[in-house]
């Protein structure tokens, strides 16, 4: 039991380097010619889709939990204008992106790992750990994005 406690603290603790490695390499490619085309990445356009695969929950467990503070910035005020939707958006891909990239080192590191037969007991959760802290964040932003995209759609017409 002990050993299956330390791989999951270490998964966790694992997760958490990427996000600040993603972090650091999304700030790095901000400006770079290809950055523009993964604003636009929508993975999951189906709205059914999405609460099948519980990203509304995750919406619902983030709204309702500490997790709301780790970045108060996403936040849409009730005084909300077309700017504003704008840097929120911006806001959100940029957080969208960095988990994107913080879940594709995860995978690097699982698939390392599992190729050179090398700790194989921490590969399953730190693929877990990886899909919840990264993957499901990244969705949300995508689900977010598209309910501002709406909000924007109303400001042209």
């Amino acid at each position: 039991m002990a050993v299956v406690t330390g791989f999951v603290s270490a998964s966790i603790s694992i997760v958490f380097t990427f996000a600040i490695v993603g972090m650091i390499v999304n700030k790095a490619i901000i400006n770079k010619p290809f950055y523009a085309r993964l604003t636009h990445l929508n993975f999951i356009k189906n709205e059914k889709l999405n609460k099948i695969l519980g990203v509304t929950v995750l919406r619902y467990i983030i709204l309702h939990s500490f997790w709301k503070f780790l970045n108060p910035a996403l936040k849409l005020d009730k005084a909300k204008g077309r700017e504003k939707l704008l840097w929120l958006r911006a806001e959100m891909t940029n957080a969208e992106i960095s988990h994107l990239i913080g879940f594709a080192l995860g995978l690097m590191v699982i698939s390392a790992s599992f190729l050179a037969n090398y700790l194989t007991g921490i590969i399953v959760p730190l693929f877990i750990a990886n899909t919840l802290f990264h993957l499901y964040p990244a969705l949300l932003q995508q689900y977010n994005k598209r309910r501002v995209d709406l909000l924007l759609a109303r400001y042209k017409s």
